[in-house]
């Protein structure tokens, strides 16, 4: 049986959700970047993320949109419940 983590190569990029921070560690001797969204900080005064960590959280986000739309296709069209033909290597 096959870990997952054996599934990914050397820079490889894993999106993982918020809550999910020991993670990284198991990607540390496969040299794969773990993106985690940060977490909003709860202060009396503010509960705002950075400029940065807003950029990010968005940049992310739309990544995660886009693979959940991918995935909802695979499973609508049933395209990976048999042999794949060779006309559709390209896409």
């Amino acid at each position: 049986m096959t870990n997952i983590v054996d599934k990914f190569d050397e820079d490889d990029i894993a999106l993982a959700a918020r809550g999910f921070n020991n993670v990284q560690e198991l990607f540390l001797g496969k040299n794969v970047r773990v993106i985690i969204l940060p977490f909003t900080r709860t202060t009396k005064s503010t509960s705002q993320l950075t400029e940065e960590e807003d950029a990010k959280t968005k940049t992310v986000a739309n990544a995660r949109i886009h693979v959940e739309r991918a995935i909802c296709r695979l499973k609508a069209f049933k395209i990976m419940q048999g042999p794949i033909p060779l006309t559709m290597i390209d896409l």
